[in-house]
């Protein structure tokens, strides 16, 4: 799965009607499982690190 600019990634989504999901990674796990439904469905996706606050 390629890497690509954000903002052209958005401007194909928003001029072609679909939408593109973002999810937060807070473990390898949901990391994997994301880019496997990711790549069976061949969809673009938004991955982010949430920051963690901690005391």
């Amino acid at each position: 799965m390629p890497l690509v600019n954000l903002r052209d990634m958005l401007k194909h989504a928003y001029r072609n009607g679909y939408a593109v999901g973002g999810f937060d990674l807070v473990s390898l796990d949901f990391l994997e499982a994301i880019m496997s439904a990711a790549e069976a469905k061949r969809s673009p996706l938004i991955l982010s690190l949430p920051h963690l606050n901690q005391p």
